[in-house]
């Protein structure tokens, strides 16, 4: 009997080595399974998202909002006007990330914030003129871009910036789970 169960438990010694070298790795010359990254495609549209409600608490319903969406990098935006003359705001939701943006040389980021417990970046824009307000939300950022410059009603990024921040504020109780 002890002879059998030694023949047995070399048996299943055996049988266990086997099973885990070939589930270890792939034989020569075959291809390996590669995982997808994750999706991160946008599906978030502000034009659509933000209530009517939170757009007239931040005096942005002047006309309906005008999409602007674009395709590199794809975002998915918005064009509000205000009741102010002059000024607006372009609401998107990006794919792209607060890290990318931080290590943009397109921008100059003047101030890291949180807001609804999110993390956010304050940052100018030179080659538009505009500042830039970028809210985490996972998979990218929802950006509030303000313009100034002479054909606008700000005059610096600093007023830009203020402006932008306040939209944010206004529309943060309205702001997706996901984008």
């Amino acid at each position: 009997m002890n002879t059998k169960v030694q023949r047995i438990s070399v048996a299943l010694a055996l049988l266990t080595v086997g099973a885990v070298a070939a589930c270890g790795s792939p034989a020569s010359g075959e291809p390996t399974e590669v995982q997808a990254p994750p999706v991160t495609e946008i599906t978030y549209h502000p034009c659509e998202g933000i209530p009517a409600e939170a757009i007239r608490l931040a005096k942005l319903d002047v006309r309906p909002p005008l999409p602007h969406d674009l395709e590199n990098p794809k975002s998915l935006g918005c064009i509000y006007l205000s009741h102010e003359p002059r000024d607006g705001v372009t609401i998107a939701a990006t794919d792209r990330t607060i890290r990318t943006l931080e290590t943009s040389d397109r921008f100059t980021t003047l101030d890291g914030v949180r807001v609804a417990w999110r993390r956010a970046l304050v940052q100018d824009f030179p080659d538009t003129r505009s500042c830039l307000v970028s809210v985490e939300i996972t998979p990218g950022v929802l950006d509030f871009q303000v313009g100034y410059g002479s054909n606008e009603i700000f005059t610096t990024p600093a007023a830009a910036c203020d402006d932008a921040m306040k939209y944010v504020h206004t529309l943060a109780p309205y702001f997706p789970e996901h984008l």
